[in-house]
């Protein structure tokens, strides 16, 4: 079985190893090229072959189009650290791999598609990967991380909301779609960030502040220490908004970073 295990392994192209080396890569490239066509758009006049109003399709190609790739290399990369489940690779990695591909050429090729098509085609990526992601954590007995599979979900929904404003079914659909994606972005960075901060923090953070689970809330660095305007010094402005009376708070470093980013919210005039 092993032997089977490393033959397979072997041969597998390395690109195709590990979710984050294509995902992470055509990220890259991807948002290059975005950038240098709505460049040349703006002001070199370069017709887009677009069947949806170019600003539309810009705001849906970063948003949706873009962001998503990264994540979803992210995610399928880290959750086999998770659960210890192995990596999707191979000819299924390429699978999703093609998914986010089509998804592309059908919105820059939407001129010459009927929008029925490009909307099928479109949404077919997000659903994918959140049901592989949701399908591999229930497996393993990891539902800490079942939010991440409804996160992808949701961004499913923004899709779609877009994609009906495109269809002329929902005037308002381009608005709420932007809507969603961008707050989603801003949940994972903050989940995500709240749980790879402190691996690569430990070791420079001040003694007595290496332990997260009950340390003050300092530990989190300048985003939960910020001074509260209105209580003055001595306070953060997490503590005041959780507390009420100090300046801690307890929980996981995701709910740390999410309740200092409210406190100064809560905190600001």
């Amino acid at each position: 079985m092993a032997e089977t295990s490393a033959h397979r392994n072997a041969a597998t192209p390395v690109l195709l190893a590990y979710a984050f080396r294509p995902f992470f890569l055509l990220t890259g490239a991807y948002g290059a090229l975005l950038i240098a066509a709505w460049v040349a758009f703006l002001y070199a006049g370069l017709p887009l072959p677009l069947g949806i109003a170019p600003p539309a399709w810009h705001a849906h190609e970063m948003l949706i189009g873009l962001m998503p790739a990264a994540i979803a290399g992210f995610l399928l990369t880290a959750m086999c650290n998770w659960t210890g489940a192995a990596p999707l690779r191979g000819g299924g990695l390429l699978a999703l791999l093609l998914l986010w591909a089509a998804g592309r050429l059908a919105m820059w090729f939407s001129a010459s598609l009927p929008l029925w098509l490009v909307t099928a085609v479109d949404l077919a990526f997000l659903p994918a990967v959140a049901a592989y992601v949701g399908r591999v954590l229930l497996r393993h007995g990891n539902r800490r991380n079942l939010i991440l599979s409804g996160i992808l979900a949701a961004f499913a929904l923004a899709n779609l909301a877009m994609h009906l404003h495109y269809l002329g079914v929902w005037p308002r659909g381009q608005y709420v779609g932007e809507l969603i994606a961008l707050n989603l972005l801003a949940v994972i960075m903050i989940i995500i960030g709240g749980r790879i901060t402190p691996a690569f923090t430990a070791l420079a953070a001040p003694a007595g502040t290496r332990s997260w689970r009950g340390a003050p809330l300092r530990a989190v660095g300048p985003l939960g220490h910020a001074q509260c305007p209105r209580h003055g010094a001595g306070r953060s402005g997490a503590g005041c908004a959780l507390a009420g009376r100090d300046g801690g708070a307890a929980g996981r470093p995701d709910q740390r970073l999410a309740a200092a980013a409210l406190a100064r919210l809560a905190c600001r005039r």
